[in-house]
């Protein structure tokens, strides 16, 4: 029989005790030996295909899952333990070499723990994936089993359960295990550190050991000098080539132009094309290449300089360097490092995306290759492929390059880290305070002066920056507050101390508030440095524009700024003009509004119109909209039932909203000629602009519908008809008829 399987993870897999989790995988065993019997049975009895593949799939896993398992165990028995052990230093005085190893085994944690971190994120991301899995399973599980029809799919669902079950365990084990690896590893960290302190403050450097790292600094030095000269030679070479094979190129591409039609000259130029292009691309990452190598010689001189450094530094009695120019050195070389890294990791990205195109492009040419039938094309894009493949080698080694010097990078960090760490047991509180202040105040605060006085523009003579314009708006904002300070002061002061009455107060203190705002404006502008002639010429100016000609421009210019602070129209409003123009705001501009009208046209408004104009709004408080309907009856209807008849058709229709502030009505208007009159009131909301006729005729139809199926009859106007002028025989005959 199929087992019942409660839970997605089975946690005696890998909870308890080794002996419990090592007696519950033997139940497992015995278990899946059962289910394997009892597929092969079903697997003989089945006739259907599917049946038979279900079966045979959960017959191999089954028999697939004892080394699972077997893994499991093998797993369990493991522990975090690490081999690594940290150095045991001796007594003082400790030697370079003494400091070698300490941080030769601090480099190892490093490496170990990031190893493990990574492991752990990798493991993490995969547990997440095959819960996920296993919680889907379970399910399909559950649900199949209970079919008698999907019996051979459950076995199948089973036996993936079971596997998945092994593998959430196994992953979790070995989760586990890394974890408690991370955090001896963070105490190995710790005690690296202080084993670098202790070296570091009983060391001796022999005089020999600081002369041999001179003379390696020397040497490394006029190495680099040398290969940048052979360096420079061969970038020389490449660069006449590439020139070479760009002109090629362009005389190719103008050929391929030239050719209209599809045929075997076209192919062998694109081809041709396509070789060229990759001879070049295959130059310029050479070109990188000798960069990185260039580089990797600068690496190598930092790191001989490092080591002359500080053995030189720890070698000497009477040290005449400043500890705080040491140390703003170095810290200035390691922020160039970093800003290196950066770069490093940039230019990876970009290879890594080169090196996928290439590789898509030389599946395309084996493609092509295999597809060809003409020989010369063939042999064509054989000399392509070769070429892709050359340039393909070309951009492994360019990664390789790349990743060593990313490398080289992140240890000569980590040496000058810790270089800095000790100089900073060593240097004095004020002088570290000082070295705080000047890396992270003063080039702050030089870069900020640079930024808030650079000129923005100018206006005539005058040079504003940015410090002129924060300087304006403090001033600004301090006066505005002021002058209210004060216009609430005054207004407090003459109410109390004068019979004027309330709105002679406002009028004064209004008043003085706009007089003293706009003196006070002129004042703030001279106190920042503004020449008020200027801007009066250009008021002037602008002034004798406007009544040139510039008055409507100004005009919606001014209402365009007052719609769009006050926001007493805005974009989704429904409006009706006094033009007769409804529609949609679609958007408010500082000129123009832009409406668009039921019919689909978007009719652009000047501003004025709306704040000269009076404007009926549909949506200004709320998108609430009554819908007034009206109708009649023939006279010989009951009005109550009317009433409740109108209300049903009201509430049958999609578009009517009602709550308690918004109730459905049916008023009795009259007594109309031939009809009872009656009209509906209704709510509806404006989600979206619709023709106001198309909203009623939606209730029109529902009155219409709910009226007839009542019986009710809808009147039409009867008129009494007099003749004056008729024949006798006519009057005779139609009295006989009546």
């Amino acid at each position: 029989a199929l087992p019942d399987i409660e839970n997605a993870i089975e946690g005696k897999l890998y909870k308890g005790t080794s002996e419990e989790i090592t007696s519950f995988i033997k139940e497992r065993l015995a278990q899946t030996a059962l289910l394997i019997a009892e597929a092969e049975v079903f697997l003989g009895q089945s006739t259907r295909t599917s049946d038979q593949e279900a079966l045979s799939s959960a017959v191999d896993i089954f028999q697939g899952l004892p080394a699972q398992l077997q893994r499991l165990e093998s797993e369990l028995k493991k522990t975090a333990d690490l081999a690594i052990k940290p150095p045991v230093l001796g007594s003082e005085p400790y030697s370079p070499a003494d400091f070698n190893t300490v941080r030769s085994f601090q480099l190892e944690v490093e490496q170990l723990f990031q190893e493990a971190s990574k492991d752990v994120d990798r493991l993490s991301q995969k547990l997440a994936t095959v819960k996920k899995n296993l919680e889907s399973l379970l399910f399909d599980y559950a649900r199949m089993k209970q079919l008698e029809s999907e019996k051979a799919i459950a076995f199948e669902k089973a036996a993936y359960l079971y596997s998945l079950q092994s593998e959430y365990s196994f992953i979790t084990l070995q989760l586990s295990r890394f974890e408690k690896q991370i955090k001896s590893l963070q105490n190995l960290q710790k005690m690296g550190e202080e084993l670098i302190k202790t070296c570091l403050g009983g060391i001796q450097v022999p005089e020999n050991d600081v002369t041999n790292a001179k003379l390696k600094f020397e040497k490394t030095s006029s190495q680099e000098e040398f290969f940048l000269k052979e360096t420079q030679k061969e970038n020389n070479i490449l660069n006449d080539k590439l020139l070479r094979y760009e002109l090629q190129l362009e005389n190719v591409t103008g050929k391929l132009e030239k050719e209209k039609e599809e045929n075997e000259k076209k192919q062998l130029l694109k081809i041709e094309q396509k070789r060229i292009a990759s001879i070049i691309d295959t130059i310029e990452i050479k070109q990188q290449g000798l960069e990185q190598k260039k580089l990797n010689k600068k690496i190598n001189k930092f790191d001989a300089s490092f080591s002359y450094m500080w053995l030189n530094w720890y070698a000497r009695i009477d040290k005449d360097s400043s500890i705080h120019d040491v140390m703003q050195a170095w810290r200035d070389k390691r922020d160039y490092l970093h800003d290196l890294t950066k770069s490093l990791k940039e230019e990876m990205s970009q290879v890594s995306i080169g090196k996928s195109q290439l590789t898509q492009k030389l599946l395309l040419v084996g493609d092509d290759i295999k597809a060809s039938t003409n020989q010369k094309i063939t042999d064509n894009l054989f000399a392509l492929q070769r070429q892709l493949v050359k340039e393909n080698e070309l951009i492994d080694e360019l990664i390789a390059t790349i990743s060593r010097n990313k490398n080289d990078i992140s240890v000569l960090s980590g040496q000058i880290n810790w270089f800095l760490d000790g100089l900073l047991a060593e240097m004095p509180w004020y002088l570290n305070l000082q070295v705080y202040f000047e890396k992270n105040f003063r080039k702050s605060w030089e870069a900020t002066w640079s930024v808030l006085y650079y000129p923005i523009f100018s206006v005539g003579e005058t040079k504003l920056t940015l410090a002129t314009i924060l300087k304006f708006i403090f001033l600004l904002t301090v006066g505005l507050l002021l002058l209210r300070v004060i216009r609430r002061k005054i207004a407090i002061f003459l109410q109390k101390k004068t019979r004027l009455s309330f709105g002679s107060i406002t009028s004064i203190t209004t008043l003085g508030y706009y007089v003293t705002l706009v003196l006070g404006l002129f004042v703030i502008l001279t106190t920042v440095g503004v020449n008020l002639s200027q801007i009066t010429v250009i008021l002037g100016a602008l002034g004798v524009g406007v009544g040139f000609g510039l008055q409507t421009i100004a005009n919606n210019f001014i209402s365009g700024i007052i719609l769009l602070s006050e926001q007493t129209i805005k974009a989704g409003d429904i409006v009706n003009l006094e033009s007769g123009v409804t529609g949609e705001v679609k958007k408010v501009a500082i000129r123009s509004t832009i409406i668009r009208t039921v019919n689909g046209d978007d009719v652009i408004v000047p501003n004025s119109e709306f704040v000269s104009g009076r404007v009926n709004t549909w949506t200004y408080g709320d998108d609430w909209r009554r819908l007034t309907i009206p109708f009649g009856v023939s006279y010989g209807s009951d009005p109550d039932e009317i009433v409740q008849i109108a209300e049903e058709a009201a509430r049958e229709v999609e578009i009517t909203r009602e709550d308690a502030d918004h109730p459905v009505r049916v008023f009795f208007e009259g007594f109309g000629e031939s009809s009872l009159d009656f009209s509906l009131k209704v709510w509806c909301r404006m989600y979206q602009l619709r023709a106001l006729s198309g909203l009623r005729s939606d209730y029109y139809f529902s009155l219409f519908s709910k009226l007839k199926e009542a019986g009710v009859t809808i009147p039409f106007p009867q008129r009494d008809i007099h003749l004056q002028s008729i024949s006798p025989e006519i009057t005779t005959t139609l009295t006989k008829k009546m």
